[in-house]
């Protein structure tokens, strides 16, 4: 089935929030030669001009897309995806120019993307996670093109590439959908492995564990990072607009539309409020609830014993001890998928430095265990 959340703005937990809380006045971003964030929005804006990022998506999504039962419309998907697939291998060979630039962009130490305002109307938050998944699919697909074709050394630099990529937005996931888009890029980096690893020499692997290297081994996709961050980020959000009386609906408005649907009634009443006074203080509880548990949330992904606090986290949201903003429901999906990536992270790292002959992806879910 396809991973629909590949193809849209994971915001979980979204309030709607920027990534920054200063001024476009404040905000002066570092040159190019310094920052691989300005370097890499300026490519992503390039391919998305010319629609190839979406082609690329598109391509990603057809081939996870496997479980069609019948034969006549396999069929014909997957005639319209070796189309597609020729149509991008034909414009990866034309633009290798663009890709040399983003495989050197990508290798700078710093990518600060909370610097960046606005480049050329692509305006950051949510797009920013979607946009460099875009990125990423376009890394992928050519590691797949360069790989056909018995090239695995380039193959290889793509993916390594790629894999920085997912440590650049690691190390800024508050805005950009928390931890969902770099577990995301390095769940399609960890498929191509499975798929070419058998023609990757030794420096092909020694290149792409340099890369490896480069990740935060305590928290390699930002997960945690991520969650204390956008909580944080939430509040500045609200704190910011609170002061403005006469927008306070439209506000409330855009609040309202993100929360748990479980707390409807309760958030009905809070509208019907007549003292805007009144409202301010009950989204106040709502906005410090919701940081909480977000905090709660990453201080129990570092636990040694991760399952009996998040459980205990759970029963908490469901009670509505963290507010109306909290989603019970995006706990052990949290947990999941951070699990699923470190491990294969894990697995990728051993054959990397050759203590393990291959690699597989596919992983045990950890929440049945």
């Amino acid at each position: 089935m396809v991973r629909v959340w590949i193809l849209c703005s994971y915001l979980a937990f979204a309030f709607g929030c920027t990534t920054s809380t200063k001024s476009t006045a404040d905000q002066v971003p570092p040159s190019s030669e310094e920052n691989a964030a300005l370097q890499l929005w300026e490519l992503a804006y390039g391919f998305s001009e010319s629609g190839l990022m979406r082609r690329a998506v598109r391509y990603q999504a057809m081939e996870w897309d496997q479980d069609e039962p019948d034969p006549e419309l396999r069929a014909i998907l997957d005639a319209e995806e070796e189309q597609l697939r020729s149509e991008l291998y034909a414009e990866l060979e034309r633009i290798q120019g663009d890709i040399h630039l983003l495989l050197e962009a990508v290798k700078l130490p710093r990518a600060d993307f909370g610097s960046l305002h606005r480049r050329k109307g692509i305006e950051l938050g949510s797009t920013r996670g979607r946009a460099m998944i875009e990125v990423a699919a376009i890394l992928w697909v050519d590691a797949d093109r360069l790989a056909g074709r018995g090239d695995y050394s380039s193959s290889a630099d793509r993916l390594a590439a790629a894999v920085r990529l997912t440590g650049h937005i690691s190390d800024n996931p508050a805005g950009a959908d928390g931890a969902w888009t770099p577990m995301t890029i390095f769940d399609g980096i960890a498929r191509r492995l499975e798929r070419h690893q058998a023609g990757y020499s030794v420096g092909d692997r020694t290149r792409l564990m340099r890369a490896l290297d480069q990740l935060d081994p305590d928290d390699p996709f930002g997960t945690s990072r991520g969650l204390v961050e956008y909580g944080a980020s939430s509040r500045a959000w609200w704190e910011e607009r609170r002061q403005s009386i006469a927008a306070l609906d439209e506000t409330l408005q855009t609040l309202g539309a993100n929360l748990s649907v479980e707390w409807s009634d309760r958030w009905d009443e809070i509208l019907a409020l007549s003292d805007p006074r009144m409202q301010i203080e009950e989204v106040d509880a709502i906005v410090a609830g919701y940081e909480d548990f977000r905090r709660d949330l990453a201080a129990a992904l570092r636990d040694a014993d991760p399952a009996r606090r998040l459980a205990d986290i759970e029963d908490r949201a469901e009670a509505g001890e963290y507010g109306l903003a909290a989603r019970s429901r995006n706990v052990w999906a949290i947990y999941r998928n951070d699990r699923l990536s470190r491990e294969r992270l894990r697995r990728i790292e051993a054959w990397a430095a050759g203590e393990s002959e291959t690699f597989k992806y596919q992983v045990d879910d950890p929440i049945s265990e």
